[in-house]
């Protein structure tokens, strides 16, 4: 699953979602990182994961490690969740926090 992050309106990177929760999600972003606390949008690239009336989801960085950022939902948005996971079982792909449920 891959998402485009976003920053003040602008695209600025392609990242894989390594791992996805209720509350946020964390990024294989390669040497990308941001200061704690930024606001960013993300967008993913499978399109029919969002609501139709979707287009990105807002996040905030609340861990940098070396090749990964991990970022918090804000708001948390539990039915948007839903969606992105319902798009990928219908598809027969594994989301990787889901893959021992």
């Amino acid at each position: 699953m891959n998402v485009m992050i976003h920053h003040n309106g602008y695209p600025l990177a392609k990242c894989a979602v390594k791992n996805i929760s209720l509350c946020g999600v964390s990024l294989q972003s390669g040497p990308l990182a941001f200061y704690r606390n930024t606001q960013i949008q993300l967008k993913f690239l499978d399109t029919g994961c969002l609501p139709d009336d979707r287009d990105c989801i807002n996040a905030v960085v609340v861990r940098n490690a070396p090749e990964e950022i991990g970022l918090m939902f804000a708001p948390t948005e539990p039915e948007i969740l839903k969606s992105i996971i319902r798009h990928f079982k219908k598809h027969d792909q594994v989301i990787p926090s889901l893959q021992s449920r």
